[in-house]
């Protein structure tokens, strides 16, 4: 039997909106059986609902700004959100909502008042494989330089979406 490489798989999504509470119990569960590590942040929502059901999972808090700091509170969600993003080998979203206009993959993290999306584009500009659970009635963004196919055919990842990269041509040289 082959070793199964064990991964860092952080989850975001909706502080509220994203009412399938047992998909996100699902998902969650079915990545910790698996024996992969469990990122999660600090919110309420999709956050609350992973972090009760799985048992140890990693939580990305956000820092109190200290005295004199010039951190607003979106500041410090973003560098929570950053932060877990970096830890992260993969990301599963559950989004509530349309992304943004204007919100694509980008080393600088901004969400036009999203954090998932926020998260899931920091995530694609950083090379991870990304997956998407939208609530009935959410499109997905048009990103350039990829597209987003479905997970599987079948089963609970025929539900998510995957952002799959623009095959890159290599030049001749």
């Amino acid at each position: 039997m082959q070793n199964q490489i064990k991964k860092n798989i952080g989850f975001t999504g909706s502080r509220k909106g994203f009412s399938n509470t047992q998909l996100i119990k699902i998902v969650a569960r079915s990545v910790a059986f698996a024996g992969h590590s469990v990122l999660v942040g600090c919110a309420d929502g999709v956050d609350a609902v992973v972090r009760s059901t799985v048992s140890n999972p990693r939580i990305f808090s956000v820092a109190s700004p200290s005295a004199g700091s010039v951190c607003t509170p979106a500041q410090a969600l973003a560098r929570r959100s950053m932060s877990m993003v970096s830890a992260c080998s993969v990301l599963v979203g559950f989004a509530s909502v349309d992304c943004p206009v204007g919100v694509s993959p980008s080393s600088h993290f901004s969400g036009g008042g999203s954090g998932t999306w926020a998260s899931l584009a920091y995530a694609v500009s950083k090379g991870l494989q990304v997956f998407v659970f939208v609530a009935d009635g959410v499109s997905l963004p048009s990103w350039s330089g990829g597209s987003w196919v479905q997970a599987c055919p079948s089963g609970l990842w025929s539900k998510a979406w995957v952002f799959i990269p623009n095959a890159c041509q290599l030049s001749l040289i």
